[in-house]
This record gives structure tokens, C-alpha cells and sequence, in this order.
């Protein structure tokens, strides 16, 4: 039994920490990631945020801001992300700590059962359902009540990193420089 309780604690890490990474697509993808009318933030390159309500997208990106339309081309945009967010994370968070809880508690529980004869396999499945499924319902209605927003875009940031290298017969410097 401690075998399985392992087993489905490592799965549920594994599903959780692969959902919290979002995917910050390219300038391109914003066509399909935003809908006219949806209200986004950018961030351009001197870290101004600037809040608006999306128009359109093509070789830049067009707001209005108070009624004024404002244009920013691709590589003047640091970040953009739109109000709303997944309640996914939520879910997840919420299913991981409940299954867990669920699973500790049915643990004790069936170990109990156990020492009295009875089979331990019924409170323990039934504690970790109910521990599921209480903590998915917390996580996302905490989640819902929180109003975030959700990255769309991020520009890969320039970085030019600077390495010595030293062997017996040569030396240098490495340099490289990603953009």
C-alpha cells in the first residue's frame, strides 16, 4: 500500500509542476492567443506598462488606450499579458495538497482498520477521493477569486555571457551571445 501511495504522490508532483509552466508564444501567435476586445497589459523595453484594450496584431501590436490607439512593434515589446487567468494552476495545487492530505488521513485511517482485521483499501480509496476532490474545489475557487492575468507573449531576453578557457596547452575566452 505505501508503494502505491508513493507512485500516485510522484504522478500528481509531476502533473503539477508541468502545469505551472505557461508557454509564451511568439509575436505571431498573439493572432490566435487574443480576441479583440481583451484588455492587455505591455511592458515595452524602458519597463512601461501601459493597459489597454486589444485591436489587432500584424507587424505591431495595436491598443486603445483611453480611446487612443497606441502602437508597439515586436521588438519594442518586452512582455504582454492579458487580464484573466487559467484556473488550471488552481485545480492542480488544490488536487496535489488535497490528494495528499487525503491519502496521509486515509493512510492512518486504514492502518487502524487494519489492526482491527478489516481490510484497509476502502478508507483509504474513499479519504483520498474525498481529499481530491475537496482540494481541486478549493484550489480553483481560490483561484477564481484571485483576479490575475496571464502571460501571452515574453521576448526571449539578449543575454552575451563571457567564459575563460584554460587547458594545459591553450588559452581564451569564450564568448557567446543569444538573442
Amino acid at each position: 500500500m505505501m508503494n502505491a501511495v508513493t507512485a500516485l504522490l510522484g504522478t500528481l508532483l509531476v502533473l503539477a509542476t508541468a502545469s505551472v509552466a505557461q508557454a509564451q508564444g511568439s509575436f505571431a501567435d498573439l493572432r490566435t492567443t487574443l480576441n479583440e476586445g481583451d484588455v492587455v497589459t505591455v511592458t515595452d523595453d524602458a519597463g512601461t506598462q501601459t493597459r489597454g484594450t486589444f485591436e489587432r496584431v500584424g507587424t505591431s501590436i495595436r491598443l486603445s488606450v483611453d480611446g487612443v490607439p497606441r502602437e508597439w512593434a515586436p521588438q519594442q515589446v518586452r512582455e504582454i499579458r492579458r487580464r484573466g487567468d487559467s484556473l488550471k494552476n488552481g485545480l492542480i495545487i488544490g488536487l496535489v495538497s488535497g490528494g495528499a492530505a487525503g491519502a496521509v488521513l486515509g493512510w492512518g485511517v486504514g492502518a487502524i482498520f487494519q489492526a482491527e482485521g478489516a481490510d484497509p483499501a476502502g478508507p483509504f480509496i474513499g479519504l483520498l477521493a474525498l481529499g481530491l476532490g475537496a482540494g481541486a474545489g478549493i484550489g480553483a475557487g481560490l483561484d477564481a477569486a484571485i483576479t490575475g492575468s496571464t502571460v501571452v507573449y515574453r521576448r526571449t531576453p539578449r543575454t552575451v555571457s563571457v567564459a575563460p578557457m584554460l587547458s594545459p596547452r591553450a588559452q581564451g575566452v569564450r564568448i557567446a551571445v543569444a538573442f
